[in-house]
């Protein structure tokens, strides 16, 4: 702002700045947020980009996309837009949890355009909002045991992940009712 910037954000791209105090902090500065997630992973996981390729299954990781959460719901709490860029934001299946969980924008490459379009035209807000667990849950347990698996959620069922831990939880909640299913 100083620089006579009328609108300012923040590129989120290393864990450490994705701790409650540090994206407090963020927040109060800035109008918006900015998830890169190529080297948010990179540097979640602990990968060196010179000896290990950072890939699209990696973002999937259960403690990636707990980091991811964690920034998106702090930037929707602090009424700030938080935005995808990044591999992630062009994978159609994924692109429907990163809605659900609040994000407000996803930049692709043109050539991703018309696959995520469709995948959220599938899909209302509610209906993206409801997958969440189930969708942060698959792509982790679908990387770490490589089964394609069909789950039903019922009525009160409920997957989510501890955002510290990584570890999933299932348990009852009252919910929408969605067939949902791993590929």
């Amino acid at each position: 702002r100083a620089a006579g910037l009328s609108c300012v954000g923040a590129m989120i791209e290393v864990p450490e700045v994705t701790e409650a105090e540090a994206l407090g902090e963020i927040l109060a500065s800035v109008d918006f947020l900015s998830i890169g997630t190529n080297d948010l992973t990179q540097y979640t996981l602990g990968k060196s980009r010179h000896t290990q390729a950072v890939t699209l299954e990696d973002t999937r990781e259960p403690v990636v996309l707990a980091t991811i959460e964690r920034v998106i719901r702090a930037a929707n709490a602090a009424g700030k837009p938080v935005g995808i860029c990044g591999e992630a934001a062009a994978d159609p299946k994924l692109a429907v949890v990163l809605v659900g969980l609040g994000c407000t924008t996803l930049s692709m490459t043109p050539a991703a355009l018309a696959d995520v379009r469709a995948e959220l035209r599938t899909v209302t807000l509610k209906e993206a909002q409801a997958r969440i667990g189930f969708g942060i849950a698959v792509c982790g347990k679908s990387r770490l045991n490589g089964i394609d698996r069909k789950v039903v959620l019922q009525e009160g069922d409920f997957l989510t992940i501890d955002g510290s831990s990584g570890n999933l939880y299932a348990g009852q909640i009252p919910t929408v009712k969605a067939e949902l299913s791993a590929d």
